[in-house]
């Protein structure tokens, strides 16, 4: 009766009836979902229910011989009330839909025993709740078959020829009845098995004709509380690669694996329990739900294997820590196995770990790769009696718990156990060490069994006294001194404590020795090369000389090309007017006070000494000859030894700055002329030393930096202030 049903829609789209009995309290939330998915009924089953409801199954006319072409019919006058269409065809030689079949409403099709080959377009049936193609020749699924079908809710393919389902096949949709039994599978996606968030009653694959490899191509995991699988998955006298739910599992622990599947049946009967590895990943599940989602009949709850396990029961393979221990399996990919080094790697879920055995073998290194796992287990690796004489630090090093190198003739370790912060154990008995790496002190000595033969007590290895005995090192793993006779490394630390008093005066004399070298070769470089700066500032720290003092007559001996147009006027028109006219400097302007007649260099050398300083302009065409150029052109010979004067100007200017008649030197870069042509090296210092300027620099007054470097005049004439000082 209506009464005792309580309507219930899975996804808001579907319009279904749950009996009651699932809502007593013998059923939590989740469980009474998993019940609806598996009892409730649409209106159109039970029609003696809903008088307004009608449920008609239509006649099939076929119309060839080949089945390939059919209609559906309605041999019977429809009633005034709200009318369900279905067809079944059971048996016959079908191979595809009826043409009109989208003329109808149709709610439920039923062709089984059947010829298709493909299952074809069926979106038109929008209203399709029951699919059944059983016992047909189908052998592929698209995972476009069901798209849009929101009301389908049982589907069943079974005893088909399938061999491919494509993944997701219900991605958009929310199916509680599917069946793929007695097929020919060999690959199953994990998509087509879990439906996230959705509650499925049965998902059917068991008594496939071949073994099953699942995958997981599009990394569907569990990782948050959304990501709930609540339904069921039988695969009764299957062979899988793999319990299913190992492959979602990678980002949550396992021991909360119940919170993820809530409820729901995962059924392999058929064959006892594998009690290997795989099983073994479960360990921290409780038993209640390794049953329910590893679940076997009660005659298969024993373990098959391995052999140490056979026949006994999965409850007391849970309880006991020995047999827990025993859940191992072997690890082919990246164990290493060459003719010298033949290893045996083992998974053991109990503990965590990968053990990997090359022990008693002619190993001579480390292996390049160990096996790796999805959920990161520790590393147990047995390297003892072999010939391995360096460790040589590899990746797999940082996840490595134990490390066994007992009876090896290894005499370097890897200086990287600041990046081995998984080891707890490491065994080095029977050595050949000298000395242990400093990053060894990021570790507690008790990790490390040296056992009785030891390692030189000297001042190098001082630091693992002190190492040992901050850490407070066990009694029980005690590091012996190979240079003497049964004594530790602690014992020996007031005899070795003294050795950082020699080092230190060693080492004082090493970098006193050292600083010596440096500036017996680095000095006279120095002075050599800043031979000009150090003239300068010599010349800077004694003022000029008293007796040249009182022979100056003039405050500055200008030096420039005159031959230049552009220097000619800048000096003629702007800075003689300035200087005398403006401030009562005495400039000395060779072309225009020089003695007519008199040699050039008698000139320079008499006004020269008695001037205060000399204001030399640079620019290009000031130092286009060298010395050593003869002068060919007769029209320009006048040219040519104006400009060797310029020369010999700077050389006097020097030569005069250094020896203390002149107080100052000043040089002005009027064009930038290059200063590697001409007394490269003393302009150089002279620059490093601020006693050039450019010109063009707008940064600087040109005018009032000249001020600055003439001082105050040398005579100022009688009655007049001078207020620019």
């Amino acid at each position: 009766m209506i009464e005792s049903n309580i309507f219930w829609s899975p996804d808001l789209t579907k319009e279904l009836w749950c009996p009651d009995e699932c809502y007593t309290n013998y059923y939590k939330s989740n469980d009474i979902d998993n019940c609806c998915s598996c009892k409730s009924f649409p209106q159109w089953q039970q029609t003696d229910m809903f008088s307004n409801t009608s449920y008609i199954l239509l006649e099939l006319e076929i119309a060839d011989v080949k089945g390939k072409y059919s209609y559906l019919i309605v041999q019977k006058t429809l009633p005034s009330v709200h009318v369900f269409f279905g067809v079944t065809h059971q048996n016959g030689f079908l191979r595809r839909m009826p043409r009109n079949i989208c003329d109808f409403g149709i709610v439920s099709v039923d062709f089984t025993g059947n010829r298709f080959t493909e299952i074809g377009n069926i979106s038109c049936l929008q209203q399709l709740d029951t699919f059944i193609l059983k016992r047909n020749k189908l052998n592929f699924v698209s995972n476009d078959t069901f798209v849009g079908l929101t009301y389908l809710r049982v589907v069943d393919l079974s005893e088909n020829m399938i061999t491919t389902i494509e993944n997701n096949l219900f991605r958009n949709i929310h199916v509680l009845n599917v069946n793929f039994g007695s097929n020919s599978l060999r690959k199953l996606d994990v998509t087509n098995i879990f439906m996230p968030n959705k509650v499925v009653c049965d998902n059917i694959y068991s008594h496939n004709k071949y073994h099953i490899d699942i995958t997981n191509e599009e990394n569907f995991q569990l990782g948050n509380d959304s990501n709930i699988v609540c339904g069921s998955f039988t695969a009764n006298n299957l062979s899988l690669s793999d319990n299913p739910i190992s492959y979602i599992c990678k980002h949550i622990e396992t021991k909360s694996i119940g919170k993820y599947f809530p409820c729901g049946d995962y059924q392999f009967y058929g064959s006892a329990y594998n009690c290997d590895c795989n099983l073994g990943l479960f360990l921290d599940v409780t038993l209640d739900v390794v049953q329910r989602i590893y679940r076997k009949r009660a005659d298969e709850s024993v373990c098959n294997s391995p052999e140490p396990l056979v026949n006994i029961s999965i409850q007391d393979v849970w309880v006991n820590d020995s047999f827990r221990h025993m859940m191992t399996c072997d690890v082919i990919d990246n164990c290493t196995k060459t003719r010298d080094c033949h290893c045996q790697c083992t998974m053991q879920p109990s503990k965590e770990r990968i053990i990997v055995d090359c022990s008693n073998q002619n190993c001579t290194r480390f292996p390049d790769v160990v096996p790796e796992f999805k959920y990161n287990f520790d590393l147990a690796l047995n390297l003892s009696n072999n010939n391995i004489m360096t460790m040589d630090f590899k990746d797999y090093f940082r996840r490595m718990s134990v490390l066994d190198l007992n009876d090896n003739p290894i005499s370097v370790l890897a200086d990287n156990f600041n990046q081995m912060g998984r080891l707890t154990e490491m065994r080095i008995q029977d050595h050949s060490l000298n000395n242990l790496p400093k990053s060894i002190q990021k570790l507690d000595p008790d990790i490390f069994r040296f056992g009785i033969k030891g390692i030189p007590c000297n001042c190098d290895n001082l630091w693992i006294s002190e190492w040992r005995i901050y850490k407070n090192a066990s009694e029980n793993w005690k590091l012996y001194c190979s240079n003497y006779d049964n004594k530790t490394f602690e014992e020996m630390f007031n005899i070795l404590k003294d050795c950082n008093n020699e080092d230190i005066v060693h080492h004082y004399l090493i970098i006193y020795a050292f600083i010596l070298v440096v500036v017996l070769i680095v000095l006279p470089f120095m002075l050599s090369h800043f031979r000009y700066e150090l003239a300068i500032i010599r010349r800077r720290i004694n003022s000029a000389r008293n007796n040249a003092r009182i022979q100056w007559k003039y405050d500055t001996y200008v030096s420039f090309d005159d031959q230049n147009e552009g220097v000619r006027e800048f000096v003629v028109l702007e800075l003689v007017p300035f200087l005398e006219r403006v401030h009562n400097y005495r400039m000395y302007v060779p072309c225009r006070d020089s003695i007519p007649g008199n040699q050039v260099e008698d000139n320079l050398i008499s006004n020269m000494k008695i001037s205060k300083t000399v204001l030399i302009i640079n620019s290009k065409s000031m130092y286009d000859l060298h010395k050593s150029e003869l002068i060919d052109n007769k029209d320009d010979g006048l040219q040519d030894i104006k400009r060797q004067a310029r020369r010999v100007e700077y050389s006097y200017a020097w030569n005069y700055f250094t020896s203390r008649y002149l107080q100052d030197i000043a040089i002005i870069d009027f064009d930038h002329s290059n200063q590697h042509y001409f007394n490269r090296s003393k302009t150089k210092a002279m620059h490093r030393l601020g006693m050039t300027v450019d010109i063009c620099n707008r940064k600087i007054d040109i005018k009032t930096y000249i001020l600055k470097f003439l001082g105050r005049p040398i005579c100022l004439p009688k009655g007049r202030g001078f207020n620019i000082w």
